[in-house]
This record gives C-alpha cells, sequence and structure tokens, in this order.
C-alpha cells in the first residue's frame, strides 16, 4: 500500500510504515488540522486494499465526532482509560500507565519464584534450591536424598569410546561448461581460449600465443573435454588401464577391448 499509493498519502503512509504494531496503529499529530488530514489518509489508503479501520480513539472528541456508523466500533465521548498495545492509555490526562500486582509476604512459597524475594536472600533460600520439605522427607517422593555419584562421572559416562576414521574421496564431476553451453564448437572454442590463457599466464609476455585460435589449440581443446567426459563415466576401466590391471568383467565395454591411446583418451 505504502509503495504504490503512498505517494497520494504521505502522511498515512508515513504512519503505516512507523506506528504499526501487530493489528493496532498508534499515532499522532501536532494539531487537531494535521490529525483529521491523517485520519482521512488513513482510511482512504487502507480502504484502497480492503481494510477498514475500526475501534477508534483519541484524547480529541473532535476528532472523533464526525465519524459515521460504519467507520467501526467508535465512542463519541472520551473514556477515563482504554488498552493501547498492553498498555493503559488514560485519554484525559493523555498518559500511559501499567498495571502491577502486588507481591505478597516471602513467606508465602508461591512467591518465591516471582518476585518475592531479594536477590540477596535467593542464596539462603532453602525452598528454592530443595523445593518444599514435604519432598525432602519423603522417601518415597524422594527416594535419592544424597547421591554418591560424582557429577564429573555422570558427565564422563555420557562419552563413548570411539576411534577415528579418515575417509578420503575424490569426485570427478564434468567441466561446468559443458552444461552451460549447447553448441558443440562453441564449447570446443570456449575451451581453448580458456587453455590459451593458462598457457600464457605461466609464460613469459616474448612467449605468450597472441592471435586467432590453431587448429592444434581446437584440438587439444577437444582432447580435453573427451578426457574430461571418460573420466566421469569410465574412470574404473580408465584406472585400471593406467595400473596395467585386468579390467573387470562387469564393464560395459569389456568385450569392446579398450586402450588408452598416447593423449590417455579410452579408445575401443
Amino acid at each position: 500500500m505504502c509503495v504504490c499509493d503512498g505517494h497520494k498519502y504521505p502522511l498515512a503512509a508515513s504512519a503505516v510504515s512507523a506506528d504499526i504494531f501487530m493489528d493496532d496503529l498508534i499515532s499522532g499529530c501536532s494539531s487537531i488540522s494535521s490529525a483529521k488530514q491523517l485520519k482521512q489518509e488513513l482510511i482512504s489508503l487502507l480502504s484502497g486494499a480492503g481494510m477498514q479501520l475500526h475501534k477508534w480513539s483519541s484524547n480529541c472528541i473532535e476528532l472523533l465526532s464526525n465519524f459515521d456508523v460504519s467507520d467501526g466500533d467508535v465512542s463519541l465521548t472520551i473514556p477515563d482509560e482504554t488498552k493501547a498495545l498492553g498498555l493503559l492509555w488514560r485519554l484525559q490526562k493523555d498518559t500511559l500507565a501499567f498495571l502491577v500486582s502486588s507481591v505478597a509476604d516471602v513467606s508465602d512459597s508461591c512467591t518465591i519464584t516471582k518476585r518475592g524475594i531479594d536477590p540477596d536472600k535467593i542464596q539462603d533460600c532453602v525452598l528454592w534450591w530443595y523445593g518444599p520439605s514435604v519432598l525432602q522427607n519423603n522417601p518415597v517422593v524422594s527416594p535419592c536424598g544424597i547421591s554418591e555419584i560424582n557429577d564429573n562421572d555422570l558427565y564422563l559416562r555420557e562419552f563413548k569410546k570411539s576411534d577415528p576414521v579418515c575417509l578420503v574421496t575424490q569426485n570427478v564431476e564434468l567441466l561446468p561448461i559443458i552444461n552451460k553451453c549447447s553448441s558443440f564448437v562453441k564449447l570446443k572454442g570456449i575451451l581453448a581460449w580458456r587453455l590459451r590463457f593458462k598457457e600464457n599466464a605461466r609464460n613469459p609476455p616474448s612467449q605468450r600465443t597472441t592471435g586467432s585460435l590453431t587448429a592444434t589449440e581446437l584440438s587439444r581443446a577437444l582432447i580435453c573435454l573427451i578426457r574430461n567426459v571418460q573420466s566421469v563415466h569410465f574412470p574404473l576401466e580408465i584406472q585400471c588401464l593406467l595400473k596395467g590391471k585386468q579390467i573387470p568383467n562387469s564393464s560395459r565395454v569389456l568385450n569392446l577391448s579398450p586402450l588408452l591411446d598416447e593423449n590417455s583418451i579410452l579408445r575401443v
């Protein structure tokens, strides 16, 4: 509302943005005329969103005298007090107050956990630390009067002996650029440019390659792509061939007599 129609109702937009708590809006103005304008802007702004304000309260009878019945619950007389955000608002004096129940005597057991005892006396309060005497002296209710178990022993019992295990995993993933490029020619060119940048970053300026991509660079990019894809889909076969071991019988390409060429590319 404030974003869409705030420019039409600046006073209402400011009040709605800063003076609303839950479903209550409490605001004010320095003069009656500006308060009337704020009231009309609030009604117009919120009615545009299908919301009707009700339960109006004010310490100025003039602001409440011109409400229609359709405006909701409106008191045409200023009451002595009303509630506002959990506080007591005394409209006649325009002051906020709150009620505090009286604190009973400290001897009342119900007040120990509330405001009935001073902080410096809580240390010597047996009821606070040990509970009522009926629980302390009754073996049925409280069978363990004094525990011989050290708290540290209970703490240490929670620890279970465990042997540390170090697990090292190696994930082989496709180059991220493969899933982001739908053209193979473009993919090969992008990778070739990246490989050139990597090589030029390592070489001195006099040995850096410039100009358009060469056939050798495009071929090297193609080999890099093939090697990466094969390492994801045939990791076991490639590792066995590199180490000179027999390829497992469960391999999908075993019947094709796979081998590695000079570029470590799997061929059949």
